[in-house]
């Protein structure tokens, strides 16, 4: 069995980190409060200056930068697909409008 496209592998990464976020936020509380979870920080990457980077305590922005990365994903899925042959108009519904 050959491997998944890497845009797939991507979707399916992203969706399922979301997820992750999603369970863990329901059950910790994460943000700078004393009462809550704060030793959890996320950081981000620059992506075009990959040495500068920022990080937070906010499972919010992260949630949200998932979701803004997913998109893109569903959005180069339903370009990369082959016009020609199979269930375009289907497919294309599916990821393609999902990404915009």
């Amino acid at each position: 069995m050959s491997p998944p496209p890497i845009p797939l592998f991507r979707h399916d990464l992203l969706q399922n980190y979301f997820k992750a976020l999603c369970a863990v936020e329901s059950r910790f509380p994460i943000s700078v409060d004393k009462d809550h979870v704060n030793a959890m920080n996320f950081t981000w990457y620059d992506a075009f200056k990959t040495k500068l980077k920022a990080s937070q305590q906010n499972i919010h922005l992260e949630k949200a930068f998932v979701l803004f990365n997913l998109k893109a994903v569903q959005s180069q899925i339903g370009l990369t697909f082959n016009f020609l042959q199979g269930d375009f108009a289907g497919f294309w519904l599916e990821h393609y409008s999902c990404g915009s």
